[in-house]
């Protein structure tokens, strides 16, 4: 028993911390639908005792595997995202448009110049 659950340990964290997040997610979804089974009044009892009893238990075994999927490492790499994201980004400097507008403006004198060249060398009657 023991080597299977090291083979389980090691299998689990073959997985990306992503796949475990996806799992928790779908724990999330089995957890409201377990319990909002309760609230059908079309479904007999019996019907709704067996329901709840699947999805719950669905519930914890997704529950149980996202978490050790995530594990602790997985777990501060979300918490630092998490942080990072509540923080309010910086606006953008104004360099950033005046360097595109400089860029535009320098592509059209490109393109302006190539287009005189061109009449020149038709003029000239030399080909492109």
């Amino acid at each position: 028993m023991k080597n299977f659950k090291q083979r389980l340990k090691i299998w689990f964290q073959g997985f990306s911390p992503k796949t475990g997040v996806i799992l928790l997610i779908i724990c999330v979804v089995l957890h409201i639908l377990a319990f909002g089974q309760i609230a059908m009044p079309f479904l007999s009892p019996s019907t709704k005792k067996t329901l709840g009893i699947v999805l719950f238990s669905l519930a914890k075994a997704f529950q149980y595997s996202g978490l050790a999927i995530v594990g602790v490492e997985g777990y501060k790499q979300l918490k630092k995202r998490i942080s990072k994201q509540k923080e309010i980004p910086p606006m953008p400097k104004k360099r950033r448009r005046r360097k595109r507008k400089r860029q535009l403006r320098r592509r059209r004198q490109r393109g302006a110049s190539r287009q005189a060249n061109r009449r020149q060398n038709r003029r000239a009657g030399t080909p492109k």
